[in-house]
Formats: C-alpha cells, structure tokens, sequence
C-alpha cells in the first residue's frame, strides 16, 4: 500500500542532501554510526535511489556501487513497515540487472537479515563487526545468470 510516497532515482550531486539527511537521521542520529564512516567518499560513483513522501520529503535511501555492492539502506523509523525498503531495493535490483550485473552484494546488519532473505539474499560467512553493529554478507544473483 502506498500511502503518498514514491521511490526515484537520485542524482548525487542534486540530491545530496535529501539522501545525506536520511542516512544521518537513521545511522548517525539513531544508530550511533560516526558521520566519517557513513561517508566514505565512495557516494559521487554510486547510483542512488530516495524514496519521498508525495510532498518532496525524504523517507529512505540506499546506493548501488558499480561493483555491486549495496549499501546505505536506510528509512526513516516513522516510515518503516510500509513497504518502502522493499520498494527502494526492488528499484535497486531492477537497475543492477539492467547494467548485467549478475550479484549484488551487502553487508547486513543481523538485526535486519530477514528483510534482505525476503528479498533474495542469502547469508555468507560470519557474522563481523562494522561500525560497532554485528553485520554479515549476504549476496543475492540476478536474473542475468
């Protein structure tokens, strides 16, 4: 159901600081992830998506680097349980497999693992610290295999 909210593609150097803000709302401000890790410099090269409410504010974001890796994945708490995680990374996986990439890969908080399996991901590995959260792979193969 959506209830006034849409998911696009953003461009970095227009949308910086629509995405910034939801990434600093949910790691820095709710997670307690430090500012400098959240941004690495890795951004200008990244595709990004943001999800907004139908009025222009932003709920969700995340980023695909040309590598594969997704990262970033955040929604805002008021905002979460309606579908639009799935929807940003629905937009997400479209996109890498329309660049024929055949894996998209991430690195999962465990808190969050049952989201990215509905999704299609699959646990790699052991679980490992990343930014003071227990994380762990997770890798998921495209259509393009």
């Amino acid at each position: 159901m959506n209830l006034g909210w849409r998911v696009r593609d953003a461009i970095w150097t227009n949308d910086s600081d629509l995405l910034i803000e939801v990434r600093s709302n949910v790691f820095t401000e709710e997670q307690g992830v430090s500012r400098d890790i959240d941004c690495d410099g890795k951004d200008p090269e990244c595709i990004h998506f943001l999800a907004e409410t139908d009025s222009g504010n932003p709920i969700g974001s995340a980023r695909l680097h040309n590598d594969g890796k997704v990262g970033r994945v955040a929604v805002l708490k008021e905002w979460r349980r309606y579908g639009v995680g799935a929807e940003i990374m629905k937009n997400l996986i479209l996109r890498a497999e329309s660049l024929g990439m055949v894996q998209t890969y991430l690195h999962s908080q465990v808190a969050v693992v049952g989201f990215y399996q509905f999704l299609g991901y699959i646990k790699e590995g052991p679980n490992f610290d990343e930014a003071g959260i227990p994380h762990v792979l997770m890798t998921r193969v495209t259509d393009n295999t």
